[in-house]
């Protein structure tokens, strides 16, 4: 079976609106569960609603002090894209306030930021600093793209500053920005998005990763994400099943206590059907391919293929497992009503598909319909076809 390539870094964010089980230290970063939760002055039901909050991809809050207050949480307010766009203004304004904290050593706060670049003649002095620096990389990078040009003012201007202020509301973000205010932890989640570990990684190191998080989660500490886990899980795995497929299966066993998630407890049957698979247990990995299967057709698992969601199931994957190991039980009714249902489903088709479905058919003693489908990859250019021909139909 033919694995799926990768990407080599993944950025993820399973949106699962559950609230916080930690404990909020000094920098934890969090997110509201939905549009419009309120931020207070003070950690009480009955105290002044200061703001509320954009869409959840539109705000970070990060805690800056430890633990809880009458079960609120203090948190200061980032902004991020999405915020912007619904409030009609210039995200990149968010940004250059970035630059110009931490590679020219501006000392402002985002108020005072805003007023400074609300004169021109400040803002010449920003864009003849940037243009001048001969070791800017970032605003290079910027300049040579097609969506602007910066080599004049005005280009700096209407790409970086430039917002209609007539049809925004500015406000909203410029007052809020930065505000340290008060949240209720049922309203929040520290299910943000996080860069996980790069592939191409060994054993050693997913395991050292599972660790480590395993830990954080025993001491209720807020970075830890049942998402980060399932990733390095899922890496640790693949890994260990190409060596010690059985050995591969317990620590499956070993790890599943600590995933809660209904999605993710699926991910480990399919990570189990196939190490089942590598280690010959066929009749194991067809039991568990049939569940995963029976699961999908009631919509409780979505298709990789579909989505593209890496916290998704390959379900064409799961059909070339459970297909391959029927031919090799012998089962082939069973493997043909799988294969014909995976050829006729884009979305289930898989890499060995022509082939196990020719392999079924010329054990079934239909060696004619066998070589009909063959001669027709055939002519579609498909080597395998060519190589199947050559040996079962001439």
């Amino acid at each position: 079976m033919k694995k799926l390539t990768t990407l080599l870094l993944v950025l993820i964010s399973l949106q699962m609106n559950s609230q916080i089980n930690c404990i909020p230290t000094i920098g934890d970063g969090f997110k509201p569960i939905t549009k419009g939760i309120a931020l207070r002055d003070s950690p009480e039901l009955t105290s002044e609603i200061v703001m509320r909050t954009p869409s959840a991809n539109g705000i970070w809050l990060k805690s800056t002090e430890n633990g809880y207050f009458n079960d609120f949480v203090k948190v200061k307010v980032w902004f991020i894209g999405d915020a912007y766009k619904e409030n009609g203004v210039n995200s990149n304004i968010s940004y250059l306030y970035t630059y110009l904290k931490d590679d020219y050593g501006y000392d402002f706060n985002f108020q005072d930021y805003i007023k400074y670049i609300s004169d021109n003649k400040n803002l010449e002095k920003i864009y003849n600093t940037l243009i001048s620096d001969e070791n800017n990389d970032w605003f290079k990078d910027w300049s040579n793209s097609e969506k602007y040009d910066v080599s004049t003012f005005n280009g700096f201007y209407d790409y970086w500053i430039y917002f209609d202020k007539e049809k925004s509301n500015y406000n909203y973000i410029f007052e809020n920005e930065g505000k340290e205010l008060y949240v209720n932890k049922n309203d929040l989640t520290n299910d943000v998005p996080g860069l996980l570990y790069a592939n191409g990684q060994d054993v050693e190191f997913y395991l050292e990763k599972i660790n480590e998080l395993i830990d954080l989660n025993k001491n209720r500490k807020c970075e830890y994400l049942e998402s980060k886990l399932i990733f390095c899980i899922e890496k640790y795995i693949s890994l260990l099943s190409d060596d010690n497929a059985f050995k591969a299966i317990q620590e499956i066993n070993t790890l599943s206590e600590y995933i809660s998630d209904e999605t993710n407890k699926r991910k480990l049957e399919y990570l189990k059907m196939i190490a089942s698979y590598k280690d010959e247990n066929f009749i194991a990995s067809i039991k568990i391919g049939k569940e995963l299967i029976n699961s999908y057709d009631k919509k409780l698992i979505n298709n990789y293929q579909v989505t593209f969601s890496r916290e998704d199931i390959d379900m064409s994957e799961v059909y070339g497992y459970v297909i391959s190991s029927l031919i090799s039980e012998n089962k082939l009714d069973e493997a043909f009503n799988l294969s014909l249902k995976s050829l006729n489903n884009q979305n289930l088709q898989f890499g060995q598909n022509i082939e196990f479905h020719s392999i079924i058919l010329l054990q079934m003693n239909k060696k004619s319909e066998a070589c009909e489908l063959l001669n027709k990859e055939y002519l579609n250019g498909n080597e395998k076809a060519r190589e199947l021909i050559n040996k079962y139909c001439k």
